[in-house]
């Protein structure tokens, strides 16, 4: 009935002994007594909704723009509005910039930077992509200087060069989250940080150990935890981070800014 011969008659042993044709036959026989057979529609695969957290290549195209959720898109917008301001005013002042905590330059830089230390939480659960070891590091670094050594050195050139590095890191990351499927804002996300990074490493170094002095008297554990970010931007950032930097810029650059 089928044309063919020997074998075990199950669909893959229709496929050895007749072919294709004759499980197209078995499938005809079968439709005419009433057994039939449908496909269902493949489903696309989409990115995770979250993608593009802190040190992360993040972004995810127009898929994952879709599939992340509303509160995560509104919350990178406010992000970037706060870093532009920030940004705004370290220009506005310059060189008169000053770290002092109770000024509203740092009020609002610890308010936005709050929003990456939040990132780095929804690294560290799965709820979005990028590299957690980095993202942390970073962000410890930064909230280490803001809170310790900025009001030992607030107006120092080193402070005003890390609050440049950092507003402009944030404005130059943020726009591909709101828009990945942009070539300019992948382009400008990636080769940014060769620059800014080495900047605001070198002025953290710099700024956390003009600060050591005046620590003298503080408790053990801080004065430990300011002096690594001393041999962590400077060894670490130059071996470590640095290099990854590099070569992603270079991947990206070569790409046109199109996504992987």
């Amino acid at each position: 009935m089928l044309g063919v011969t020997g074998g075990v008659f199950t669909p893959g042993g229709l496929a050895g002994s007749g072919g294709p044709a004759a499980i197209t036959r078995l499938v005809s026989r079968l439709d005419a007594v009433g057994i039939t057979f449908r496909v269902d529609e493949e489903r696309a695969i989409v990115p995770r909704g979250g993608e593009g957290g802190e040190g992360g290549e993040g972004g995810g195209g127009v898929a994952a723009t879709a599939r992340r959720p509303a509160w995560q898109s509104a919350l990178n917008a406010v992000a970037l509005v706060g870093w532009c301001v920030a940004f705004a005013m370290v220009l506005a002042q310059w060189p008169h910039v000053s770290a002092e905590p109770s000024t509203t330059l740092m009020r609002l830089t610890m308010c936005i930077e709050m929003i990456c230390v939040f990132e780095v939480c929804q690294i560290a659960i799965g709820a979005a992509r990028g590299n957690l070891i980095l993202g942390f590091v970073l962000h410890y670094t930064r909230v280490a200087i803001a809170l310790v050594v900025f009001p030992i050195v607030p107006t120092h050139l080193a402070s005003r060069l890390i609050l440049l590095a950092w507003t402009t890191t944030e404005i130059c990351r943020y726009p591909m989250f709101l828009a990945p499927s942009s070539r300019a804002a992948r382009l400008i996300r990636f080769v940014t940080p060769v620059v800014t990074f080495p900047l605001g490493a070198g002025a953290e170094a710099w700024a956390a150990y003009l600060s050591l002095g005046a620590l003298a008297t503080r408790p053990v554990w801080l004065r430990v935890a300011i002096a690594l970010i001393v041999p962590t931007n400077v060894i670490g950032g130059t071996l470590w981070a640095m290099p990854g930097l590099v070569k992603k810029a270079r991947h990206t650059l070569r790409k046109g800014g199109k996504a992987a």
